[in-house]
């Protein structure tokens, strides 16, 4: 890793990440003309302990991926090959079926409108808590929406049905 006050621009980046925005840490790795990869770290690990971010580090995408692949589906929708309106039955024909769930009754848009009714989790564990859909107000800003999952204790019902909705959960 590069020192600090060092010339990479890639260090530099990450380094403002951490002094001036206060991320506690941040990673990055770049692939060079030549083929190498160059791993880089800055900050720590642990804020208790001050543990550095170690340069092999990992870090869960978790929703962050929702963005991404919002855009590549809306990018293929301005080309025409995907339909907003479509039942995702039409793109991933079977796959989205099981017990009360039928991708033949869930569009395209409610799927990136988070107002399709399918439980995040769609085999929870018993031990583990489920995350299950729960759309019941009206849409929001984007500024003021809320998550639209919620936690439960229990695993989701084998009776549970994923009911499209056009709404935003409270």
């Amino acid at each position: 890793m590069p020192a600090r006050g060092s010339d990479d621009v890639v260090q530099q980046w990450l380094d403002r990440l951490v002094h001036e925005d206060k991320y506690p840490a941040a990673l990055a790795a770049a692939v060079g003309r030549d083929g190498r990869t160059r791993n880089y770290a800055s900050g720590v690990a642990d804020l208790r302990t001050g543990a550095k971010a170690p340069v092999d580090g990992q870090v869960r995408a978790g929703s962050n991926t929702k963005t991404f692949t919002a855009t590549v589906v809306l990018q293929l929708v301005g080309e025409g090959k995907v339909d907003l309106d479509a039942p995702i039955e039409k793109y991933l024909p079977k796959l989205v079926r099981g017990e009360g769930i039928d991708g033949r009754r869930i569009t395209v848009r409610r799927l990136l409108q988070h107002t399709s009714g399918l439980p995040s989790t769609a085999t929870p564990s018993a031990t583990s808590p489920a995350r299950t859909a729960t759309p019941t107000s009206s849409p929001a800003p984007c500024s003021t929406r809320r998550w639209h999952t919620r936690r439960s204790s229990l695993p989701v019902p084998a009776g549970r049905t994923a009911t499209p909705t056009t709404s935003w959960p409270a």
